[in-house]
């Protein structure tokens, strides 16, 4: 087993450092960095003492489509053929324990938090939309992708048996986990996790109410777990939990408190601005 960390720029914001920091003592050997050709990554020499640099085409780097043609590819599973197991590790992931191998134990296809009711709707409508014929697929193993383990033989089978398939869904937009699910829990030939089970893998969405399902137990890991979210409980959940892994917990929950504010605040004012900008251009060439 090797854990993937895709890596796309220069500048990490301290969220991402966090989590890279907690993977790099988690999995320090098992590291891999998959990033563009053209990244410097001497920047992630004093974070990470010890990993190997995996470089793919700059184009799969450049949006969340590039990024989900690269996962949804024979290249990217055939680089990584010699490991049995990939542990995919994004940076808005936080691991709180190491129990990988009791998984891979389990010998499953793959496995990632279970995706909320209301994504796999969102799921349906979209097939119904693209394809024009309602979902042949069963949508009971939804799992997502940003913190997932994939057993890298059978990801090249399927990537490799569905490429038609595969194409027209990079065509329309569609996220890799989603595809994978569907193809994988709709055949037998690939072992899935039931919902129940892969929360106690990784949780992404109401973590509160799973925490509470799964008898106060925290997953091996979880998925965005500062992303803004309407619920703002749901992050101060995750910063509880972060924090208790870290000394000084307390304090270290009220300074992420207080990042995570200015962090919010950055970005809408960045957003805004952008949005100012793209009004002047238009403003000015119509003149």
């Amino acid at each position: 087993m090797i854990c993937i960390v895709t890596i796309y720029k220069s500048n990490l914001n301290l969220f991402e450092k966090i989590s890279l920091r907690r993977i790099c003592k988690l999995f320090y050997g098992y590291i891999h960095i998959v990033c563009p050709e053209s990244l410097n990554t001497s920047h992630l020499d004093f974070l990470i003492p010890e990993y190997k640099v995996e470089r793919f085409d700059d184009k799969y780097f450049k949006s969340i489509h590039g990024y989900n043609e690269l996962l949804l590819s024979e290249e990217f599973y055939t680089r990584f053929i010699n490991h049995k197991y990939l542990l995919i590790a994004q940076l808005d992931v936080f691991i709180f324990k190491n129990e990988i191998k009791n998984w891979c134990d389990q010998e499953y296809s793959y496995v990632g938090a279970p995706m909320p009711d209301e994504a796999v709707k969102g799921i349906k409508k979209k097939y119904s939309m693209d394809f024009n014929t309602e979902i042949p697929f069963k949508t009971d193993k939804m799992l997502n992708g940003g913190f997932s383990l994939r057993k890298t033989k059978d990801l090249l089978d399927v990537v490799t048996k569905n490429k038609k398939f595969i194409d027209t869904c990079i065509k329309f937009g569609w996220f890799e986990d989603t595809v994978l699910s569907l193809l994988m829990a709709n055949n037998s030939q690939y072992f899935l996790p039931e919902m129940e089970i892969s929360r106690y893998f990784s949780i992404e969405t109401y973590p509160v109410q799973h925490f509470i399902k799964m008898n106060y137990v925290l997953p091996v890991g979880c998925h965005a777990w500062y992303r803004n979210d309407k619920k703002m409980y749901n992050n101060f959940f995750w910063f509880k939990q972060v924090s208790k892994t870290q000394k000084n917990g307390i304090c270290y929950a009220y300074f992420l408190l207080c990042y995570f504010y200015w962090f919010q605040a950055s970005n809408a004012l960045i957003k805004r601005i952008k949005r100012l900008k793209i009004c002047q251009t238009n403003y000015f060439s119509h003149s």
